[in-house]
């Protein structure tokens, strides 16, 4: 996790993969998306191809929730994304 908060774009990619399936953590969509659109913001390619296919699994509520989420994420500086 330190990795993705100082961020590199590979450990956000792989912070968001863990979310999404629920390895040591509970699943959790928007985490997903906020993880993945970080790494997205740095052409991360598995990232880009990614990121449409968690939103497929979301509702509208949870996609504005989780645009929120990464907005703050990336203001500062990858410290304040949960």
């Amino acid at each position: 996790m330190a990795a993705a908060d100082q961020g590199n774009a590979v450990a956000q990619y792989t912070l968001g993969y863990v979310y999404d399936n629920g390895d040591g953590v509970p699943q959790n969509n928007i985490n997903v998306y906020v993880w993945w659109s970080m790494a997205k913001t740095q052409e991360q390619p598995a990232a880009v191809d990614s990121i449409d296919l968690i939103k497929e699994e979301m509702t509208l509520e949870q996609i504005a929730k989780g645009q929120a989420l990464a907005s703050q994420c990336y203001k500062s500086s990858h410290q304040d994304c949960y």
